[in-house]
């Protein structure tokens, strides 16, 4: 990669505890280079109870995996006068349970795969999830 800067990490929706982060340029140049150490997606899992841990909103956002134990119903949901679809989904791991708030088109997602799942509980990755004290 040529032609970045490097600057601290702010802000509140940061996908990593690393301290800086790259800003590209309009010369920036990448070139793919394979690794097998390298994870295709990137996933960084973070145990539900290490997510049920934070009792403040948290500045960082998380990876998740574990079977979806509940669903509600699907509800409205108003935001700066917009209304825009809901569900809640309850996800459980071997170290606890939290539920997670979908909006818009990913609750069409979700949709969409329980219509093609099969019997038992469904295993749901959730990624760049934001830990949010929902009200």
């Amino acid at each position: 990669m040529s032609y970045f800067s490097v600057s601290p990490t702010t802000g509140y929706y940061r996908t990593t505890l690393h301290p800086y982060k790259l800003i590209f340029q309009i010369k920036t140049k990448v070139v793919v280079a394979q690794s097998s150490t390298i994870s295709d997606y990137g996933l960084s899992l973070t145990s539900i109870a290490d997510v049920s841990a934070h009792i403040h909103d948290y500045e960082f956002l998380v990876d998740v995996i574990g079977l979806m134990t509940g669903i509600s119903a699907e509800k409205e949901y108003v935001r700066d006068g917009k209304i825009t679809k809901m569900v809640v989904v309850e996800l459980t791991d071997h170290s606890g349970k939290v539920e997670c708030a979908l909006f818009g088109d990913y609750v069409d997602q979700l949709n969409k795969m329980m219509g093609k799942a099969g019997d038992g509980l469904p295993v749901v990755v959730v990624q760049f999830a934001k830990v949010k004290i929902f009200r």
